[in-house]
């Protein structure tokens, strides 16, 4: 009696153990299909270059595509204005630079002869619209759809209309006694002999909205809340008053 349940016990352990055995290569099938899956999806993020972690070929290329390993340039020089897509720095073909032209994505190219022999006039014509140059003193001058940008203040041939629209620069322009200053993009003209004799006091009514006055120490501007003058001439004539 005691040997037949012994046996039966051990039959019972014994399907027991084959049921456990068969569960277990179920679940590494299917942890291995899930392994699949996982591979499957690291190589679409590197196809896809959405991924900076793809080390896949196709991961590599969409990178370049992206131009974040700066600017692809073609085998052989490209013709002024023909098709590109910007990025950062330029190609060399010999003597010769081109540049693919930010927000125009168009090809300029030319050669340091082709530059002015001296810093060009503010908005004066020139082309290809995307060449650059440099001079001494350290002005940069680019060439745009509205010719020459150096930097500078363009001065109109005639004094511009009071608060008319204008691009700001470096520098004022001078029409006989009058001086005009291109302030938060509008026209400001005044004549410095209308500046007060002294520093006005702070935030006092002022005649021209961008008007500038010189002083020792510094300047006093004419803004919408009155007369700011720089913390030097607020100094000097503290001291004169002392």
């Amino acid at each position: 009696m005691h040997k037949r349940w012994s046996q039966g016990w051990y039959v019972v352990g014994l399907l027991v153990t084959l049921i456990a055995c068969g569960d277990d290569e179920g679940g590494g099938d299917a942890a291995g299909s899930g392994g699949s899956g996982g591979r499957s999806s690291a190589g679409a993020g590197g196809t896809s270059g959405s991924g900076v972690s793809g080390t896949g070929a196709g991961g590599g290329a969409a990178g370049r595509g992206t131009g974040m390993q700066g600017q692809v340039c073609p085998a052989a020089e490209p013709a002024n204005g023909e098709a590109c897509t910007a990025a950062r720095g330029d190609c060399a073909f010999g003597e010769r630079k081109c540049d693919c032209v930010n927000d125009l994505n168009i090809w300029a190219c030319w050669s340091a002869a082709d530059c002015p022999a001296a810093a060009p006039a503010e908005q004066s014509a020139c082309g290809p619209i995307g060449m650059e140059c440099e001079y001494q003193g350290g002005s940069d001058c680019e060439c745009t759809a509205e010719g020459w940008d150096c930097g500078n203040q363009f001065c109109p041939a005639t004094e511009p209309a009071a608060a008319s629209a204008c691009e700001g620069g470096d520098g004022e322009c001078t029409y006989g006694t009058r001086t005009c200053d291109c302030d938060s993009s509008l026209w400001a003209c005044w004549n410095p002999a209308d500046c007060p004799a002294t520093p006005p006091a702070e935030d006092t009514t002022c005649p021209v909205d961008g008007m500038i006055c010189p002083y020792m120490g510094g300047q006093c501007e004419c803004e919408a809340e009155g007369w700011n003058c720089s913390r030097g001439v607020m100094q000097d004539e503290a001291d004169a008053g002392a």
